[in-house]
C-alpha cells in the first residue's frame, strides 16, 4: 500500500482557512478485486481555493493474459470514502474508456471535496461490469 500526504507542498494553502488539515491521516486498501488488474494507490490532501479535497490516485496494471477493452465485460473501479465509524461518506466509480494492453498501466483518480475532515479511510474495489 502506498500513501502520501502533500502537506509540505501545500503548506501555504493550509493556513487558518484550512485549520486542521495538517493532522489529517487517511488509510486505504483494495478490499475486492475480481479483475486481472494489479492496483496500487496513494492519496493526497490538497488545499484548493474552495476548500480541502482528498484525492486518491490509482494505477492499474493489466497482469492478465488478454487485453481489456471497453466493449463487453469491463472492469469497474470504485472508491468508497468512510468515516471513523465505518459509515459511507461517498462512493464513486468509473470504467476505463480506452483498452488496457497486457502489461500496460492506466491511471485513475477519485476525489472527495465534502466532509474531507470526517474521512479516515477509503476502500477500493475492481469488479466486472457488463455493458
Amino acid at each position: 500500500m502506498h500513501r502520501r500526504t502533500l502537506l509540505g507542498t501545500l503548506a501555504a494553502g493550509c493556513g487558518s482557512a484550512l485549520a486542521g488539515c495538517s493532522g489529517s491521516t487517511v488509510t486505504g486498501e483494495v478490499v475486492a478485486n475480481e479483475t486481472p488488474l494489479s492496483l496500487t494507490h496513494e492519496y493526497a490532501i490538497q488545499g484548493t481555493p474552495s476548500g480541502t479535497r482528498l484525492v486518491v490516485d490509482v494505477t492499474a496494471e493489466n497482469d492478465g493474459t488478454d487485453r481489456i477493452t471497453p466493449e463487453g465485460q469491463v472492469p469497474e473501479l470504485a472508491c468508497t470514502f468512510l468515516d471513523d465509524a465505518g459509515e459511507q461518506i461517498y462512493r464513486t466509480g468509473l470504467q476505463p474508456r480506452d483498452p488496457i494492453r497486457v502489461g500496460a498501466t492506466s491511471a485513475f483518480e477519485f476525489a472527495l471535496s465534502t466532509r474531507v475532515s470526517e474521512t479516515t479511510r477509503y476502500e477500493l474495489t475492481a469488479t466486472w461490469s457488463q455493458e
